[in-house]
């Protein structure tokens, strides 16, 4: 961006977008790449998939640590 004399400034907003996914994944040998959008992508811990998630999450096999309450409040 510019103003009438010439000075120049650029502005970075970090975070200020977030993508997210109909539906995420959660599986334990999966490789926890955000937005969990595939097995191969999946989350290995389900809070975080349940945070990301816009509206389905997909769980698979497999034992899973929870240590706090998680709230699914989407539809």
């Amino acid at each position: 961006m510019s103003n009438a004399v010439g000075e120049v400034t650029n502005r970075l907003r970090e975070d200020y977008i977030t993508v997210k996914v109909a539906t995420t994944y959660v599986a334990t040998n999966g490789g926890h790449q955000y937005p969990y959008a595939s097995w191969n992508t999946a989350a290995t811990s389900f809070p975080d998939a349940v945070a990301a998630a816009v509206s389905n999450v997909w769980v698979s096999n497999g034992n899973y640590t929870v240590t706090a309450q998680t709230t699914l409040d989407t539809g």
